[in-house]
């Protein structure tokens, strides 16, 4: 199903029971790194980005990405030149800055153009790069098509911090309980980064949801790594707690997370 070294295979190989071992976070072509050298843990560049750093320009990039979709869409290319513009768009200027402006742009695209073409060379894309910002940009992509035959996908990347803010989104904007059970089952199995963006996808889709409820209640911050201050606020509006925590039936260890 995914081309031998792309990301999602990795991905495929690895995710178990227990979600992703610390090993398996380094990526296809990636190099762990000397001993003792300061680098960026998984997802941590990205999500520092997303909460502590201003906008910054993107126009150029949304150029970009829009252009190699549009080409698609018009009939501009042929198939395989426009599968490989995509991926060369996508790791080039796959950046989050741009990812909502160029999707909210895109959705305004004439209906008349080759929809399910762009749909079936993202998916093309998104199986065979190596590429983490191409798969990204892949990911969001494919969310907004919210077809069920990519769920896969999403459940593999969500286990990742580089992608679970991507995949988590995917799978939560789903408007089936099945899909958000599953995702509340994915959170326990996962840590970091990938664990506050699947528990804020939770609060975000799915808080009247019952296991929904009880993983973010359970899992929540378990596992954090210190990073429990970026999802404590919103399980705390998200959730009823008064009414959870009067609960008889609330397990003893439910709050230890």
């Amino acid at each position: 199903m995914y081309a031998p070294g792309s990301i999602l295979a990795h991905l495929a190989s690895a995710v178990g029971p227990e979600g992703l071992a610390p090993a398996s976070l380094v990526l296809p072509g990636e190099a762990a790194g000397a001993p003792g050298a300061i680098r960026w843990a998984p997802g941590a560049e990205e999500h520092v980005r997303r909460h502590h750093v201003g906008p910054q320009p993107a126009e150029a990039d949304v150029a970009e990405l829009l252009g190699a979709c549009r080409a698609l869409l018009g009939g501009d290319l042929g198939y395989d030149e426009a599968a490989d513009r995509l991926e060369t768009a996508f790791a080039t200027h796959g950046r989050l800055e741009a990812a909502d402006s160029w999707l909210t742009a895109l959705a305004a695209e004439p209906d008349d153009g080759d929809w399910a073409g762009l749909h079936l060379a993202v998916r093309v894309v998104a199986d065979r790069t190596a590429s983490a910002p191409a798969l990204k940009m892949a990911l969001a992509l494919l969310g907004r098509f919210a077809n069920p035959d990519d769920r896969e996908r999403f459940r593999l990347a969500a286990h990742h911090p580089e992608f679970s803010l991507y995949a988590s989104v995917a799978l939560a904007s789903t408007p089936d309980p099945a899909v958000h059970r599953e995702l509340a089952a994915i959170l326990a199995r996962t840590s970091g980064w990938a664990r506050t963006d699947v528990a804020e996808a939770l609060c975000r889709f799915a808080p009247d949801q019952a296991e929904a409820r009880h993983a973010l209640l359970v899992e929540g911050t378990r596992g954090m790594d210190g990073l429990d201050g970026y999802v404590a606020l919103p399980i705390a509006e998200a959730l009823p707690l008064e009414s959870v925590l009067a609960d008889p039936d609330l397990a003893p260890n439910a709050l230890d997370g």
